[in-house]
């Protein structure tokens, strides 16, 4: 944190539809020390909290900043139940409080230094990556630059890909993914997939171009934790395949990737073992998210989701304010045309191994801006993704 006296604190509340509570904070530097910039930043998960420490780094950088709780109050960064009976805060979460905060935190910089900021930037990954792609598609005056860190901008399809990999592990007995098997499935993912690109460095560069199926680790013998049974089989491949419509095989949100199975951590739940391995029911915000935001019922069996009609509704169950569940919460919009021609700047980054907000999300959304714009070339003088396939996209670009 930083020293109280070293900063002016200002909290206030903005309340722009009946029913909505919108908690922020602008934490601003002293004159002498201010860089004349102007920071928003994102948040994560379902949370309903302010982000002190960033608000702290972005204070002891220089930056005005901002940061907002999103128009809710939430018991963990997967607590859903805020929404139960409040479909105003579904708004809020999906854009309104991130502008709202926005604007306040603008007007309060300008107050308090006497004059506007030189450039405002945003900064936010995950959800708060979600509310980047929020910030540059509707509300492109917000923001100069912004930086969308692991955007989980298409939120319905994100909980229901979520939905489909933790009952892919749950819903059939025989089927569970044990978190002590993942280590074996993610070596040999890797020594599958990491020489595609000539270098063998224990990183896979893209995902997409191997061809892997767990089905080369299925038991030959008795159960052991070096291989997988059919039934886990048949759960990994439908992890890796995402979630489909039954009644047509229609691609609804795209599979987790090829090398996000096991990542070495503190408490061994890295990769699928913090989400989809072990569990009881489906992990991240989804099973909340059915329960309180697409059935309003805290008693609702997820063990019962179907791809079909559920799907449908999580995408046009009506919430007020001429929204529904997808138009408020889904950022997908590729025509960012207005915020380039007022000179904004968007970096994105995803990492291929991220196991709860796939990677192909972001390369997805890059690619139907592209086609917006026309082309690649059109594209990267304001927009830039950042991972293996793109780096190489960029690199032979500009000849590097």
């Amino acid at each position: 944190m930083v020293d109280d006296a070293s900063f002016c604190r200002v909290a206030g509340t903005a309340r722009p539809a009946p029913g909505s509570e919108i908690n922020f904070e602008v934490w601003l530097p002293p004159a002498d020390a201010w860089n004349g910039r102007f920071q928003g930043i994102g948040s994560g998960g379902s949370a309903g909290a302010i982000r002190y420490p960033e608000l702290a780094a972005a204070v002891k950088g220089g930056y005005a900043a901002v940061a907002t709780d999103n128009g809710h109050t939430s018991k963990s960064g997967f607590d859903g139940s805020w929404s139960l009976g409040h479909p105003e805060r579904l708004i809020d979460f999906g854009y309104r409080a991130q502008h709202e905060a926005t604007v306040a935190g603008k007007a309060a910089t300008s107050a308090y230094y006497g004059r506007d900021a030189d450039h405002a930037y945003f900064v936010g990954c995950s959800q708060g990556g979600h509310h980047a792609l929020m910030e540059a598609q509707r509300f492109p005056e917000d923001y100069d630059g912004i930086v969308a860190g692991a955007p989980g901008n298409y939120w319905i399809g994100l909980m229901t890909g979520e939905m489909w990999s933790g009952l892919a592990t749950t819903r059939v007995p025989g089927q569970d993914l044990p978190r002590e098997k993942l280590p074996a499935l993610g070596a040999a993912v890797r020594e599958a997939c990491d020489a595609i690109d000539g270098l063998e460095d224990g990183l896979i560069d893209d995902p997409r171009a191997c061809d892997f199926d767990p089905g080369v680790l299925e038991c030959l013998g008795p159960d052991g934790p070096g291989c997988l049974t059919t039934g886990q089989v048949t759960a990994a491949r439908a992890i890796y395949a995402g979630p489909t419509r039954p009644s047509t095989g229609e691609q609804l949100f795209p599979g987790y990737t090829l090398g996000s199975e096991y990542v070495e951590a503190p408490d061994g739940l890295g990769g699928w073992g913090a989400y989809w391995a072990g569990i009881a029911e489906p992990g991240g915000s989804t099973a909340d998210f059915i329960r309180y935001s697409v059935f309003e019922d805290p008693e609702y069996d997820v063990m019962r989701f179907d791809f079909d009609a559920d799907w449908d509704l999580a995408n046009h169950r009506p919430i007020g304010n001429d929204e529904t569940l997808g138009s408020a919460l889904n950022a997908l919009d590729p025509d960012l045309s207005a915020f380039k021609a007022r000179g904004g700047k968007l970096i994105s980054y995803h990492g291929w191994a991220d196991p709860l907000v796939t990677a192909k999300l972001a390369v997805d959304y890059y690619e139907s801006v592209i086609a917006e714009q026309g082309g690649l070339d059109q594209t990267i003088d304001f927009y830039r993704l950042f991972n293996g396939a793109w780096r190489r996209a960029l690199q032979w670009r500009s000849g590097a």
